[in-house]
């Protein structure tokens, strides 16, 4: 699609630039670190989400997709948050691909590491937790095997 709109009126319309390879990094550091003030309830945190979409502000958009792949990470998103994210992912993407001079595909990847240096860094302690309930489940059976033993 292209949008044709007068250079005089640009500034009207509120059409800025696409960011800059120099912005990105701050793109990066804002879908890196965690944000606390995420609302725990369902309807203010689509609100939220969505009032930083409409305001254009690629910062604002890339705290969405960061919210939402945290929030993804840790549990099931919505149809509406799914739809959501899939939309701030498509709109970032399309702010990415330009400052790097690069494909969609290559932009994703850039997203996609991008979160991962922050909400989708790999938790170290989950091995650990993935151990424990091995450990517990396999003692489990030989109590519940002990019991069944008993009854017999």
């Amino acid at each position: 699609m292209t949008l044709s709109i007068p250079v005089e009126q640009i500034s009207a319309v509120g059409v800025r630039p696409p960011v800059s390879s120099s912005e990105l990094q701050d793109l990066v550091s804002v879908l890196s670190k965690a944000d606390p003030r995420v609302p725990a309830n369902w309807s203010r945190r689509f609100k939220n989400h969505q009032e930083k979409l409409k305001s254009g502000d690629v910062y604002q958009v890339a705290e969405v997709v960061r919210n939402l792949a945290a929030r993804d990470r840790d549990s099931a998103l919505s149809a509406a948050e799914k739809t959501m994210y899939d939309r701030a992912r498509v709109n970032l993407i399309s702010e990415i691909q330009p400052a790097l001079k690069c494909t969609t595909e290559e932009a994703e990847i850039y997203l996609d590491k991008a979160l991962e240096k922050g909400v989708l860094k790999p938790a170290k302690t989950a091995t650990k937790g993935a151990a424990k309930s091995v450990a517990t489940k396999s003692a489990a059976k030989p109590a519940a095997a002990k019991a069944a033993a008993k009854k017999k």
